[in-house]
């Protein structure tokens, strides 16, 4: 379980061995540290691997230890859609909005998958961290339009109803 420690105004997180930076994302950064600044988004990727996504304390951290301006690990970060900023739920639903999806309709069923988990307007992760609903552009499965995918499985053939009753058989 975490701790949370108040410092500068901020609340940061705290991992099982007291780093504001998980103890394995520390390690995978201090293994870059003379590989030089070329190597942010390689590093960034495998911190991401690690946690799931890149805390403020992280790109404090990979600043420090690739001597890259933070202002420059942000902007990475925030250029690159792969990187998530906050962390991700313990399900990643991921509803495809390809051409063949929404033209089967797949914006609906996105609504519904988002009303189904009471997430509303950007919020994206569910209170209780089970779910992150996160549209892509393609998921390359055409032929099963509309398709999702949750972890690495691919679901074809949504539609309103039976989108949520995948999420249901999840929640248990």
């Amino acid at each position: 379980m975490k701790n949370k420690k108040k410092s500068e105004g901020k609340i940061k997180s705290k991992d099982k061995c007291g780093c504001a930076v998980s103890c394995e994302s520390e390690e995978i950064i201090k293994g870059f540290s003379h590989q030089g600044k070329q190597y942010v988004i390689p590093l960034l990727q495998k911190v991401q691997e690690q946690d799931g996504y890149i805390s403020e304390e992280t790109m404090d951290l990979v600043s420090e230890k690739l001597g890259v301006p933070v202002s420059q690990v942000y902007a990475i970060t925030t250029f690159y859609s792969y990187f998530r900023l906050q962390p991700i739920g313990k399900h990643l639903v991921r509803p495809c909005r390809g051409t063949a999806c929404h033209v089967k309709g797949s914006k609906r069923i996105i609504e519904k998958i988002k009303e189904h988990l009471d997430l509303k307007g950007d919020i994206d992760t569910t209170a209780d961290n089970q779910f992150t609903v996160a549209p892509v552009a393609c998921l390359g499965t055409c032929g099963l339009a509309p398709v999702m995918m949750i972890g690495n499985n691919v679901y074809g053939n949504l539609n309103e109803e039976n989108a949520g009753k995948i999420i249901d058989r999840l929640k248990s």
